[in-house]
């Protein structure tokens, strides 16, 4: 069991990055239809584009919260408030 929790899969990794985002989004995506009559290829074709969706929100996230809170200079994060 102990050799199990040392190692882990890649991409479930990275997706696990985006997990926040792709739950928010999910909401939205649940009734988009591109292809109609291949349920398959629309599940495909709104699959890709979640994740790209919220990889991008990510990292517009993650550049705002380091605009608003500097990593490491709490003096700053003070004085703005």
């Amino acid at each position: 069991n102990c050799w199990l929790r040392e190692h882990h899969i890649g991409m479930l990794a990275w997706l696990g990055k985006y997990s926040l985002e792709i739950y928010i989004l999910h909401h939205h995506a649940s009734n988009i239809v591109f292809i109609r009559g291949y349920p398959r290829c629309n599940f495909l074709a709104v699959s890709v584009i979640l994740i790209f969706t919220a990889r991008l929100l990510h990292n517009i996230t993650s550049v705002i919260r380091h605009m608003l809170l500097p990593a490491n200079e709490d003096e700053k994060c003070w004085q703005n408030t």
